[in-house]
């Protein structure tokens, strides 16, 4: 049930490549506009020698993107909070680290612990992310509601933040929110 899951996953996000294609757009620092197709034309070797951190990667979407990413080429670093699912995962080429976005010294200590375990981050993927539960607008709990920005707003700011300057460093880097 899990692989087939998987594998439904798989194939929505070669869907969503498929509908990207060559003319994805990203905007640059100065605002220029450059095309690129991030999995190419030949999906299994275009990300070789690329290291990816995906965040939120050890299970549903991520874990997908985790598996696309090795299988096309990266090797990929993990960050996701829960420790005891990671511990299931045995990917060649993937390596795990214990990070909550929602802390900035996580991530910090995730990203430097990365580095040194990669050498360089070429890929950062934001993914980590929740939902929240449902409530009406003046019902919702403020707990609740700070909880969603703090994983889905302030976790890409922190992630961003501390990745960003290595990237300007090596004058290379893709950032998929």
């Amino acid at each position: 049930d899990e692989i087939k899951q998987r594998k439904n996953i798989i194939s929505k996000i070669q869907s969503f490549h498929d509908c990207l294609g060559s003319d994805a757009k990203i905007l640059t620092e100065t605002e220029e506009v450059q095309t690129f197709n991030l999995f190419g034309s030949n999906l299994y070797e275009n990300l070789n020698n690329k290291n990816a951190i995906i965040t939120g990667g050890a299970q549903g979407f991520g874990l997908a993107m985790v598996e696309r990413f090795v299988q096309s080429g990266s090797k990929v670093m993990i960050w996701d909070k829960d420790e005891e699912i990671m511990n299931q995962i045995n990917i060649k080429n993937c390596l795990k680290e214990v990070v909550d976005v929602t802390l900035y010294e996580s991530v910090s200590n995730g990203f430097q612990s990365s580095l040194s375990k990669l050498g360089r981050i070429d890929i950062l993927v934001n993914n980590a992310g929740i939902a929240g539960p449902s409530f009406k607008t003046w019902e919702y709990p403020n707990e609740e509601w700070e909880n969603v920005i703090n994983i889905d707003l302030t976790g890409v700011f922190y992630c961003c933040k501390v990745v960003i300057p290595h990237m300007r460093e090596k004058n290379y880097g893709r950032i998929i929110n």
